[in-house]
């Protein structure tokens, strides 16, 4: 897939979700347990979106206001038994991160429906990050937007502002840029492509800059508008929120920065995305070829070292450690893109998920 310059994505969201009717009767009846979740009707819409076993999970413990973190997969996230809402009903909550959201795109989830069970079950958004990646300097770079935060070159409807330029043993690992507050509505502009160097992945893209709308209390307005909209709307909600909370200024003479003409760069980046295509953002980022890439380059490293220090059977044990954990999580949304692969080459193609993980328990990873 050819990068775009810009993409428009979901980057954070937590949904809170009330106990039912149903859950109700199973705690009367076998008492406060994990398992009353399994009859909680939103949490069974949730998991029917995606390509997940529901009885497969990691029980984290107890995390923060939640009696229990439920891991599923990788990344997605339910957190059991947690706060009241507003009508004293017990509520539990699924939390997609970053990565998350990128998992459950890949396992086929339709945001749209997602968001629009929320807003027709009256269901609760306490986190929401909407996020717009730029593949392009032709706008503006990282260091042109902190000098004029620093300068006070900027209207915002989130007074506060602060940035970081982050250095660890002597090396620059990025420059983040904030206006507003973490507890109400924030703008967090970042280098991505730094940001993933600093977490070990090897990047494929000479420019990466990221520019986060991060919510906690206005977030059912933007539901509203997005069910209204629709998801192909996604780009020109995002920009027009993004217009009503922060605009760069070309310094003026006037002491009221508001009269100041907006800076070119980013009325024309504002102004000429709008419209663009949604690109599924886990496909952008995860892509079989890259895979591949991120395993020579990053991966094929650590295996090198591994294996100077392991005796054949260590290695060996190693390898059969790295199938058994990995095996049961490969899905048929995985099989399709083998296949797809395999056909390019001239490959026989498998037939089932089962052909495809007996393939590689025979082959191994050698």
């Amino acid at each position: 897939m050819k990068t775009p310059e810009v993409n428009v994505l979901f980057d954070y969201l937590t949904i809170t979700f009330p106990i039912d009717e149903d859950e109700s009767i199973y705690i009367s009846k076998f008492g406060n347990s994990w398992k009353s979740l399994y009859q909680n009707k939103f949490f069974r819409f949730f998991m029917s979106l995606v390509d997940v076993d529901i009885t497969k999970f990691t029980d984290e413990g107890k995390i923060g206001h939640y009696e229990r973190l439920l891991k599923f997969e990788e990344h997605i996230d339910f957190k059991y038994s947690g706060p009241t809402n507003v009508n004293d009903i017990r509520t539990h909550a699924l939390e997609l991160k970053g990565e998350g959201c990128r998992e459950v795109e890949l396992l086929g989830i339709d945001w749209y429906e997602l968001l629009e069970y929320v807003y027709t079950n009256n269901l609760n958004i306490s986190t929401w990050h909407l996020a717009c990646d730029i593949f392009t300097p032709k706008y503006f770079t990282i260091d042109q937007l902190l000098k004029k935060a620093k300068s006070k070159e900027y209207v915002s409807s989130v007074n506060s502002c602060w940035w970081i330029e982050g250095h660890k043993n002597g090396s620059y690992t990025g420059t983040t840029i904030y206006h507003g507050r973490r507890d109400g509505e924030q703008i967090c502009t970042y280098d991505k492509q730094y940001e993933r160097y600093y977490r070990g992945y090897e990047v494929d893209t000479n420019f990466w800059l990221r520019i986060e709308i991060r919510l906690k209390r206005k977030t059912m307005d933007l539901l509203k508008l997005i069910v209204a909209h629709g998801i192909e709307e996604l780009p020109k909600i995002y920009f027009s929120v993004l217009r009503g909370m922060l605009e760069f200024k070309t310094k003026g003479t006037s002491n009221q920065i508001t009269r100041w003409k907006t800076w070119r760069p980013w009325e024309r980046f504002v102004q000429g995305n709008e419209k663009i295509r949604l690109y599924n953002q886990a496909k952008l980022e995860t892509d079989i070829t890259r895979t591949k890439d991120w395993y020579v380059k990053s991966a094929g490293k650590a295996r090198v070292l591994i294996r100077a220090t392991s005796t054949d059977l260590e290695f060996e044990e190693l390898h059969e450690s790295i199938i058994s954990e990995k095996l049961e999580k490969i899905k048929n949304s995985d099989l399709t893109m083998v296949n797809k692969e395999r056909m390019k080459k001239g490959l026989d193609i498998f037939d089932s998920l089962e052909d495809l993980k007996d393939y590689i328990v025979f082959n191994g990873l050698v």
